[in-house]
């Protein structure tokens, strides 16, 4: 059974691409936010906020770091609203900038066949 592929013009698929590194800045911005306030709120190293901020994000959640001050619970619930919902985004427009690389190559190809 052959595999179901996107069809996307090249302006769609350089738009996805586009996107894509949007939102991947943005999750790093978010990360550098994260490791910035749990330093100051909670008191932590900058290795030990990174570490909480990436498995909080992915949603891993693996215990061993929790939020002890008001301020720092109070930053964590927004912060995870805000940051699961972007790795969702992200994941998705990553699994669609595949698809984009691939349709890019192959007309790009066809481009090149074309000249020869």
């Amino acid at each position: 059974m052959p595999r179901a592929r996107m069809k996307l013009s090249v302006d769609e698929a350089r738009q996805i691409r586009r996107n894509f590194q949007a939102v991947a800045v943005a999750t790093i911005a978010l990360l550098i936010i994260g490791v910035i306030m749990m330093r100051y709120l909670e008191g932590l190293s900058t290795l030990d906020a990174l570490y909480f901020s990436v498995i909080s994000l992915t949603t891993v959640g693996y215990g061993d770091f929790t939020p002890e001050t008001a301020g720092g619970k109070i930053f964590v619930m927004g912060y995870l609203v805000i940051g699961i919902a972007l790795m969702g985004v992200v994941i998705n427009l990553l699994l669609k900038n595949f698809a984009a690389k691939r349709t890019i190559k192959e007309l790009e190809d066809e481009i090149s066949a074309q000249k020869k």
